[in-house]
């Protein structure tokens, strides 16, 4: 069964890679500073066990709604997004904080849809965004949802900060990446790649830490640089 950890590391660490990367003037640190990071945790969290509760297994994907989902999501903090439609119900969705353009803009990228999952071998529903023994269950949650709040809580923690941006900071969400991406990486770069054109760097899944069993150290970072 797959799980997630249900801590804001990830949110936090994804801030402060885009702070420091994308900050344009004097005082983005203390605005940083300023952020509650126990909140942001607690929201991700939040926010994760929704959008587990939400079933994209694929086929048939049904990626809209998720979607919506974080078109509302992002909405509430005035942020425009923009659903694309590669056919009935397989959407993908893209919202963009705007920099001054003196540094290519930064892509967040996660797909949202899953694998099917056949709950008679789940020891919780597999959609039911359940938080037990500190992690949250459900199916996504590491592939590839996980990443997907925390690109989301990385940006709402950018916005809210007003937080001066030398770069566009784009959330991509897209569909279809358990069947092949056409659906959703493949669509977006054929039809709407002028979104992406001026990007610098795209983050998405890929990598893995491996750690010691009995103490927890890291052993090594193993990174993916392309997919």
């Amino acid at each position: 069964m797959r799980r997630r950890r249900a801590a804001p590391i990830a949110s936090a660490v994804l801030v402060g890679l885009l702070w420091a990367g994308c900050a344009a003037r004097e005082g983005a640190s203390a605005r940083a500073g300023a952020l509650d990071w126990s909140s942001l945790g607690d929201e991700a969290v939040d926010v994760l066990t929704r959008y587990l509760r939400i079933d994209t297994s694929n086929p048939p994907g049904n990626e809209r709604s998720a979607a919506e989902f974080f078109a509302k999501l992002f909405a509430r903090d005035g942020i425009e997004s923009r659903i694309y439609e590669a056919a009935p119900g397989r959407a993908s969705i893209v919202a963009r904080l705007s920099g001054d353009g003196s540094k290519p803009a930064v892509v967040l990228m996660h797909h949202m849809d899953v694998v099917p999952a056949d709950a008679r071998f789940w020891h919780a529903d597999p959609f039911g965004g359940e938080i037990r023994d500190g992690a949250v269950w459900g199916r996504g949650a590491v592939d590839d949802k996980g990443m997907g709040v925390a690109s989301a809580i990385a940006l709402l923690a950018l916005a809210r900060a007003r937080a001066p941006l030398a770069s566009d900071v784009i959330f991509l969400g897209v569909a279809d990446e358990e069947d092949g991406g056409a659906l959703g990486a493949g669509f977006m770069v054929a039809q709407h790649f002028e979104l992406f054109a001026k990007a610098g760097v795209v983050l998405n899944e890929g990598g893995y830490i491996a750690t010691d069993a009995e103490t927890g150290a890291a052993r090594y970072y193993a990174v993916e640089t392309a997919q």
